[in-house]
């Protein structure tokens, strides 16, 4: 069965009933809902909120996957970056322990498709408009996509 994936807008966007479809809503095979929210916010500030709210920060298992998300951001007029889930403690990881099948997918920003660690403390991601991804500063303050499902 085919379930929708959306995204619930907040700030000048509000759907309350997810029968409304915007451009760029995915259709998956998992149940999954996702929220943006339009909250500068740290890494773990973001990662609090979501697992209060919702289950936790957005985790992207493939190009497919990412472009929906980046045209479903752009659709809604949001054109600056947003926090996922991943980060980096040893090795680069998903929030909500998303292992399986896609869990390696990155869309590296950089020419070698590798994070580039130049400033201090660049652990976590965000996605540009453009879809590509850069590792950031945890403590640095941006909007943010979490899941529910």
């Amino acid at each position: 069965s085919i379930f929708v994936l959306g995204f619930l807008l907040f700030s000048h966007f509000i759907f309350k009933n997810v029968m409304y479809f915007l451009p760029g809503w995915l259709s998956l095979s998992t149940c999954r809902q996702y929220h943006f929210v339009n909250q500068s916010s740290t890494w773990s500030e973001a990662l609090t909120y979501c697992k209060r709210k919702y289950t936790d920060l957005a985790s992207i298992k493939d190009t497919d996957e990412n472009d929906e998300l980046k045209r479903t951001l752009g659709s809604a007029g949001h054109n600056s970056d947003v926090r996922i889930g991943l980060y980096n403690e040893v090795n680069w990881k998903w929030s909500d322990g998303f292992n399986s099948s896609g869990a390696d997918y990155r869309n590296w920003a950089t020419s070698d498709k590798d994070p580039d660690f130049i400033g201090a403390n660049q652990f976590c991601v965000v996605i540009y408009p453009g879809g590509l991804w850069w590792d950031m500063d945890c403590s640095i303050k941006y909007p943010f996509i979490c899941y529910k499902g």
